[in-house]
């Protein structure tokens, strides 16, 4: 968790292949210890993206669908890995422009909120706010589901999480770094509450298992949470 550590491990390893790095990615996704936020990873994906919104506009001219292209091709590679540390208020601010900024017709001063909205209807998902939200609750709707810890321990990870937060000064986003602080933080921005590591209680006040709702069914609601 700091640079200094990190140099007393390699000097004390006979290894000349092992060196140090203050930036480091676990399967292309930001990786930082627990210590300290990144977003350096999200932040390349969607500078890439961002060099290729030229050619879905040139696409368009030519009839081909964008919105569709954008929804299948752009929302999964900016949103790429986003439930291991969530996406914060500016970030996904950001992913929304570029987002409709490839899938709608050039204008100037749009909304990109409400381009998305226009677009998407009422059963679209090609605002990345859906994403944002579902990933980080339906992968810990996975791991309650499939098993991967113990009740136990994640409630032990959730009630850590919860202390973690509580001394944040400022935005939560601020000391989010990983699922579970993530988890939390991503549940209070669409109106949610957890309960505890096994139970959510929707904005609309409903009750939700992890242990009996398939992770599916979860983020079929986070969705429609998001969209109202």
């Amino acid at each position: 968790s700091k640079p200094s550590i990190a140099l007393a491990i390699v000097n004390a390893t006979v290894s000349v292949r092992t060196s140090t790095a203050r930036l480091a990615k676990l399967l292309g996704t930001d990786a930082v210890g627990g210590a300290r936020r990144s977003t350096i990873g999200f932040r390349k994906r969607l500078a890439d993206f961002s060099r290729s919104v030229h050619r879905y506009n040139a696409l368009r001219q030519l009839g081909v669908n964008t919105t569709l292209m954008t929804r299948t091709a752009g929302v999964p590679a900016v949103m790429y890995g986003c439930e291991t540390m969530g996406l914060s208020d500016s970030c996904l601010n950001d992913a929304r422009t570029k987002i409709a900024k490839a899938a709608s017709p050039a204008t100037n001063g749009r909304n990109p909120v409400l381009t998305l909205l226009a677009l998407d209807g009422g059963s679209g998902t090609l605002d990345p706010a859906f994403e944002a939200h579902a990933a980080p609750i339906r992968h810990w709707a996975n791991a309650v589901w499939d098993h991967w810890f113990d009740a136990q321990h994640m409630q032990s990870t959730l009630d850590a999480a919860r202390r973690k937060l509580a001394h944040a000064k400022g935005s939560w986003w601020n000391v989010v770094a990983g699922p579970t602080t993530a988890l939390l933080t991503t549940v209070r921005r669409i109106g949610w509450r957890c309960v505890n590591a096994t139970t959510l209680i929707t904005d609309e006040g409903r009750d939700i298992d992890l242990l009996a709702d398939p992770p599916a069914v979860v983020a079929s609601e986070v969705r429609e949470a998001v969209r109202r």
